[in-house]
């Protein structure tokens, strides 16, 4: 297991969040998907064009966005 599949989920949010305030120019899901490339590519893969995918996320009440976190939760410690 690599050092960023060490990195605890809460690491994770918090990181992405400070990503998506210096990039300033993308969405909120956008900015966290990317990270999540950085940091976890093979999740990364697994959602990417999925009823799970965030990139398109510009609000947190849009229902990809539950799922996602949903996804994440289940799947980081694996």
């Amino acid at each position: 297991m690599t050092a960023e599949q060490k990195m605890s989920l809460h690491k994770f949010y918090f990181d992405a969040q400070a990503y998506a305030r210096q990039s300033g120019n993308q969405r909120y899901g956008q900015a966290m998907f990317n990270h999540l490339c950085t940091v976890r590519p093979e999740l990364a893969e697994r959602v990417r064009g999925t009823d799970k995918d965030p990139f398109y996320v510009a609000a947190l009440s849009d229902p990809r966005w539950d799922r996602f976190v949903t996804f994440l939760e289940a799947e980081w410690n694996k």
